[in-house]
C-alpha cells in the first residue's frame, strides 16, 4: 500500500510507522515535501493522511502556506489519482473544511482526529 502521512508530530509520525509497517510510507512533515510526494508519484496512493495544523501551530490559518489546506489547494488544483484520505487534525474546523473541499472535488474523504 502507498501511503503519504502529513504531520509535524514526532509522536504520531512513530505511531503511522508503527501502523503502516510493510507497506510505502511517505511522511512529510511540511506542506511542501507533502506536495512534492503527490508531484513525483506516477501510481495512484492507496491512501493520503492530512493533519491542518503544521510548524507546531495551533489553530493555525488555513491562509499559511505550511499547513494541511495548501496540500489541499494543490490537489484541488492537480487532481493526483488518491484512492482515499483521512483529515486526522484536531483542528476541527480547518478540519472539516479540508474535509468538505476534498469530496466537493470528488475523492473519497474522512475526518478522523488523529490517536496515538
Amino acid at each position: 500500500m502507498l501511503v503519504l502521512f502529513l504531520d509535524d508530530s514526532e509522536r504520531r509520525i512513530e505511531a503511522a510507522t508503527k501502523a503502516f509497517e510493510g507497506d510505502t510510507l511517505c511522511v512529510a512533515m511540511t506542506a511542501d515535501i507533502a506536495i512534492e510526494y503527490l508531484k513525483v508519484s506516477e501510481e495512484a496512493w492507496d491512501l493520503v493522511m492530512l493533519d491542518h495544523d503544521l510548524g507546531n501551530i495551533v489553530f493555525q490559518d488555513s491562509q499559511e502556506t505550511n499547513c494541511g489546506m495548501e496540500v489541499v489547494r494543490y490537489i484541488e488544483r492537480t487532481r493526483p489519482k488518491i484512492n482515499r484520505i483521512i483529515v486526522h487534525s484536531w483542528n476541527a474546523p480547518a478540519g472539516g473544511k479540508m474535509r468538505k473541499r476534498l469530496q466537493q472535488a470528488g475523492y473519497n474523504v474522512t475526518y478522523q482526529p488523529f490517536e496515538v
